[in-house]
């Protein structure tokens, strides 16, 4: 009976949801919004609970992907999460195409919901073909500035489609009452657009004129009869639509509600003679009930207030429960606190800097009443006419409070925020009334508090495995599997398999990607001695796939406004000019030279030579700049782009390599592997690799047809059993953590290194992982480069207690 009067009590019934199932939100904070193929992206993630956003304290892993517009993962990384923060990078690969691209990123945890849940991010990516173009495209301008010519450029022909939804306040229109109607119009690309028009009936009679306020939403109000049809006539572009609204009820309930400074009143009316009594107003904030409201008397309507003071930023969600206790009206409005943005200070002793000079800048955090908080920050150092403003793209603050807890296609989230909007609550307010929430729905709420969660929360990696009769597989075997590390003799474990033989090993601290040894061990049973005996014979281990993430890519990911490239020229001059920077010394993107070190101690030194003098193509990884190597998880990042006719296909661990479209044979040091197993080679035990295209490899055989890939590795470093050995012993490559690579900027007051060594980066500073102490104060360093230009400094994250970071701070290098 207990149970039954919670799942008749919705306010109690969303409380128990609560406290079984509290969910998380993950986001990133992006150095910047455009790149150009082969820019690293650096970041830093934030993990915290999706209900009061403060930062989750225990240790688990974040995965982020790069997806491109054929909804493929270009590339994932592992990245440890502790104490509800965790810094990473990824490089964008050289041969990756111009366009748009979407960050993912979330949890295993995650995966127990809705793919809408994961955080995601559009970016835009340009490449150095581009660059090239438009430097050639910029002589020919100068070449030719003094001459007339007349250029004619066709537009497309853009197929046009318009589209208008209608919302009734509360969820639906009722006959001889005021209803309160909201609308959206959009194009065939979803996005919104201004209109302006007027309602009929059915007789076209004009009721009342609307137009549109922004991104193609507006309100009208007007009273329905019995019996009769309306219509919304649009012209536009000079085309006549006509859309039809929702049919008005003659019973049922109404919810009205408005939002003042101080609070927000919610008024709830009946139709046609019924009465209100014993109905109820709940009001929840991400799923925290914060309030509710029963009329027990009967009349036609009653009024609630709810003071606006202690409510927390964020969407509230209002539902009015008719006396049986169910849902009738539904109503989202937002609450703006100022006392959830705490803003950072960021202070310095100049605002001008020169060339090459240590600038040093001090952040503040203190709340409202001037007293110190503590928080987790990140900080990224931008040109000003490279990047949009802070205010004015995807932030900390509009995915916290706005875009992660709202269903759809949110267009220009940030304008709701941006105090140069004067209109932005009006605006806000439509967008509650045409949008939709997306945590969860009344109806599903009993099976949602009681079905059990497929993923726990992961304190490191997971690995799945059964046991099984050799040579049958078909034949499960019950005991258990231990394991260890070739590399790490302190990890290692072991775990009992269930009646399927089923082991799961959980949370495992792998740090880097390293060999794992899993012995199977059968557990055999003595009848008379009543004791267990261990057998490792006859065993067959199988481990599961390690890939845990969601092969489906939604297409809505691509429906996001595109991130805005404020200065592409400048952008595009840019990169070309680092470029040619680069190629003089013979260096890759985001490579310095450095000074010349001399070795004081040495070892026999194995002499590197090719083994095949006929090969196609020869890379030498003992020449490779060691930023390149530390940031490739596989062999596969790093001759990508680097062998003509070598493509690469998939993620790690599970890439594949193919030349002129043929799969070639694998070698590592004259052993022949397969792709899997080469794909988990530690890059810096490679010592080069030679490409013999197919007529080279004849001397394989038809094993040769389609080239070879040899690999040679130093001292032989690769050779590592790939099979089992009686079937109780198998041996796996598993990757570990992704390890960020450190942001570098040279130390001018101890480095010497040359003026004729142009210092231009990418983007100027970025800094994860910035700690405000319990004074609330941080202290940034560093030197800056030779480019002169504005700048402005961007720092995002989240206090203990799930307070939004921001803060802004322009100087000049000159």
């Amino acid at each position: 009976m207990a149970q039954e009067n919670v799942l008749n009590d919705p306010a109690k019934q969303l409380n128990q949801l609560h406290q079984k199932q509290t969910q998380e939100k993950l986001y990133l904070h992006t150095d910047r919004s455009s790149y150009v193929a082969g820019d690293q992206v650096w970041f830093n993630a934030y993990l915290v609970n999706a209900t009061s956003h403060a930062l989750i304290a225990s240790q688990t892993i974040a995965y982020v992907e790069l997806i491109n517009q054929q909804k493929e993962i270009v590339l994932k990384r592992y990245v440890k999460v502790a104490n509800g923060v965790g810094a990473g990078n990824f490089k964008i690969p050289f041969d990756q195409p111009k366009g748009e691209y979407v960050i993912r990123a979330y949890t295993r945890y995650m995966q127990n919901f809705d793919l809408e849940y994961f955080f995601t991010k559009k970016i835009k990516v340009l490449t150095i073909k581009d660059a090239q173009t438009y430097q050639a495209a910029k002589g020919l301008t100068e070449d030719t500035k003094n001459k007339k010519s007349t250029t004619v450029v066709k537009s497309p022909k853009t197929k046009f489609n318009l589209d208008m939804q209608f919302f009734p306040e509360g969820g639906q229109m009722l006959d001889n009452l005021a209803n309160q109607v909201a609308f959206k119009a959009i194009d065939h690309t979803g996005k919104g657009v201004e209109v302006q028009g007027k309602i009929v009936d059915n007789q076209g009679k004009e009721l009342t004129r609307f137009s549109s306020v922004k991104f193609g939403m507006g309100k009208f109000m007007f009273i329905p009869k019995p019996q009769q049809s309306y219509t919304a006539v649009i012209t536009y572009q000079g085309k006549k639509y006509g859309f039809t609204l929702p049919e008005g009820k003659n019973i049922g309930h109404k919810m009205q509600v408005t939002s003042t400074d101080e609070y927000i009143q919610v008024m709830s009316q009946v139709s046609n003679g019924y009465s209100i009594e014993q109905s109820s107003v709940v009001a929840h904030v991400r799923g925290k009930v914060i309030g509710k409201h029963t009329y027990k008397q009967a009349a036609p309507g009653f009024v609630w207030r709810i003071p606006k003071k202690n409510l927390p930023s964020g969407i509230i969600h209002l539902t009015l429960f008719d006396a049986n206790k169910v849902p009738q009206c539904e109503r989202l409005v937002f609450v703006e606190n100022p006392k959830d943005l705490q803003k950072v200070a960021i202070t310095s002793k100049d605002t001008k800097f020169a060339h090459r000079k240590k600038a040093v800048f001090d952040l503040e955090l203190k709340d409202a009443a001037g007293n110190p908080v503590q928080g987790q920050a990140s900080l990224a150092i931008v040109r000003t006419d490279l990047e949009t403003s802070q205010a004015k793209k995807m932030n900390i603050q509009n995915y916290m409070w706005l875009k992660s807890d709202l269903k759809g296609h949110i267009e220009h989230p940030e304008y709701y925020f941006n105090k140069e909007n004067k209109n932005r609550h009006e605006v806000m307010d439509l967008l509650m009334m045409t949008q939709g929430w997306r945590r969860f729905k009344w109806n599903d709420m009993p099976q949602l508090a009681l079905r059990p969660l497929k993923y726990e929360r992961e304190g490191g990696f997971t690995i799945k495995g059964r046991l099984y009769k050799l040579y049958v597989e078909d034949k499960v075997i019950s005991g258990k599997v231990q394991f260890t590390s070739q590399q790490n003799i302190q990890l290692a474990g072991e775990a009992n398999t269930d009646k399927n033989g089923l082991f799961v090993l959980k949370d495992v601290p792998i740090e880097d990607t390293t060999n794992l040894v899993f012995t199977g061990v059968r557990l055999v049973k003595k009848k008379r001695k009543n004791k267990i005996k261990e057998k490792k014979t006859n065993i067959f281990v199988k481990l599961e796939d390690i890939n845990v993430f969601p092969s489906a890519v939604p297409n809505n990911y691509f429906a996001n406004a595109s991130p805005t490239i404020i200065n592409k020229d400048a952008l595009l001059d840019r990169t070309h000019k680092i470029n040619r920077i680069n190629a003089v010394h013979g260096l890759e993107p985001e490579v310095m030279l450095l000074k010349e070190v001399k070795v004081t101690s040495s070892r026999p030194a194995r002499i590197l030579s090719k083994i095949h003098m006929n090969s196609t193509n020869t890379v030498d990884f003992t020449k490779l700049d060691v930023g390149i190597i530390n940031s490739a998880l596989s062999i596969f990042d790093v001759l990508q782009g680097r062998v003509a006719q070598l493509r690469v296909r998939g993620t790690f661990p599970y890439q594949s390599v193919s030349i002129r479209g043929g799969c070639p044979m694998l070698l590592l040091d004259d052993t022949p592997i397969s792709n899997r197993f080469l794909s988990l080679i530690r890059v810096e035990d490679i010592a080069y690799v030679d490409v013999l295209s197919t007529s080279r490899a004849a001397i394989y055989g038809f094993r040769g047809f389609n080239g070879v890939l040899a690999v040679y590795t130093k001292d032989r470093a690769g050779i590592v059993e790939e099979s089992n050995i009686n079937g109780t012993v198998v041996n796996m490559f598993h990757p570990g953590y992704s390890k960020a690579r450190e942001f570098y900027v040279p130390k001018y007051d101890v480095e010497k290194i040359s003026k004729d060594q142009l210092d231009y980066r990418r983007i100027l500073y970025w800094k994860p992982n910035v700690t405000l102490d319990k004074d609330g104060k941080a202290q940034v360093a560093f030197f800056t480069s030779d480019e002169s230009a504005n700048y402005r400094i961007e720092v995002e994250g989240m206090t203990q207690k799930g307070k939004v970071i921001l803060g802004t701070y322009k100087f000049e290098v000159k």
